[in-house]
């Protein structure tokens, strides 16, 4: 059994470097959500200057948000490994849900809660999970496709990916969710 010194020299091993590497991707990700999110909610004629409006508002804060939970995480984990006094991935799931729960404290209780919930899920399928999870086909938003195409491409790329899976040999569970789009025309 590793004692509490030794376990806590194999986990602590997060650098400067992936803080950056957390601090970029989620700025770089952030921005561009950002940046989409101030182009669809704004007017025509200024969608361009909304856009880099809500970048500049918002990318970074979504960078130091995850270099935050990032952080966070590290030290429960570490904190969680000394006083279990071992390793394994119950300590990610524990830490996983504290560290979301405590960066929505400020919401209240209730969020905490939900997230959580959210983050000991996250957490577990990190650790846990050896599946795929497909979420999202190419969308022909213009509606110019044939229903016969739209139902092609999505069956290819599901195949695709079941059979990516089979070569890996590693992964042992598929998980496909599914979203319903529709339009306002379809409702009437």
């Amino acid at each position: 059994m590793p004692t509490p010194e030794t376990s806590l020299e194999t986990s602590s091993n997060m650098s400067l470097e992936d803080i950056g590497l957390v601090l970029a991707t989620s700025t770089v990700w952030g921005s561009a959500f950002q940046f989409f999110k101030g182009i669809y909610n704004s007017p025509k004629g200024q969608r361009l200057i909304r856009g880099t409006q809500a970048v500049r508002r918002n990318g970074l804060r979504s960078g130091g948000i995850n270099v935050a939970w990032f952080c966070l995480l590290h030290v429960m984990e570490c904190s969680i490994d000394h006083v279990r006094q071992k390793e394994d991935p119950w300590n990610h799931i524990f830490s996983s849900a504290a560290a979301a729960g405590l960066l929505q404290m400020r919401k209240g209780l209730g969020p905490a809660s939900r997230w959580s919930l959210f983050g000991g899920v996250f957490g577990a399928l990190f650790r846990l999970g050896n599946g795929v999870f497909h979420v999202a086909h190419p969308v022909d938003l213009k509606d110019k496709e044939t229903e016969e195409t739209k139902i092609n491409k999505s069956v290819s790329g599901a195949l695709g990916i079941l059979q990516a899976c089979l070569v890996s040999k590693t992964v042992k569970r598929v998980a496909g969710v599914a979203t319903v789009m529709f339009h306002k025309k379809d409702l009437v």
